[in-house]
């Protein structure tokens, strides 16, 4: 019995430290991610931008400013998911729907 609780021990810290490991590499990265994005890093601040959307400190309002501000400046990627941000799920979480504008920016990422 007491070599079947070792091995659960064993186990556990070996999960435990992959948990901990994977979680200091997420902050790590967005760490690196959010310096270069404020020294003007048009993907840097596009992928910030998703990392807002989708779960690492949700923040919609952060999110959308990001995306324009690396769209304003050229990023493609940055200018379609602007796009729907205008159009779609974004609407009151970071700027109103807008089609106009939605159609716009898409029109923009297709010529870069």
């Amino acid at each position: 019995m007491k070599n079947h609780k070792q091995r659960k021990y064993l186990i556990s810290l070996f999960y435990y430290k992959d948990i901990i490991l994977d979680n200091n590499y997420k902050r790590n990265n967005l760490e690196t991610l959010q310096k270069l994005a404020e020294n003007d890093d048009l993907e840097a601040q596009y992928k910030l931008a998703i990392c807002y959307q989708n779960g690492h400190g949700i923040n919609y309002k952060k999110a959308f400013k990001l995306l324009l501000s690396s769209a304003k400046k050229g990023n493609p990627d940055a200018q379609f998911h602007l796009a729907i941000c205008y159009i779609t799920y974004m609407d009151g979480l970071g700027t109103q729907k807008d089609e106009e504008k939605a159609f716009d920016w898409v029109l923009k990422s297709e010529q870069n």
